[in-house]
């Protein structure tokens, strides 16, 4: 993960995709540190599992241009 998040130093990254569920760091903790550190950075988020709640507290994250859900839940 640390490798991915140094590429956006680069600045030729027009989108960064992120899933919610991962199995280091989850897709919020990734979104919040992007959104700090690179305000500008557009965010997409894709889920299958996320709790509503999770995605909700993602949606709020100012990076956030899309979030796309693969569920029946909501």
């Amino acid at each position: 993960m640390k490798d991915t998040l140094a590429e956006l130093d680069l600045g030729d990254c027009y989108a960064f995709i992120t899933d919610v569920k991962m199995p280091l760091l989850s897709g919020d903790q990734v979104v919040t540190y992007i959104s700090r550190k690179y305000p500008e950075q557009a965010c997409l988020v894709i889920t299958g599992q996320a709790e509503k709640a999770k995605i909700q507290r993602i949606a709020k994250a100012g990076n956030v241009r899309r979030i796309l859900l693969n569920t029946n839940e909501f």
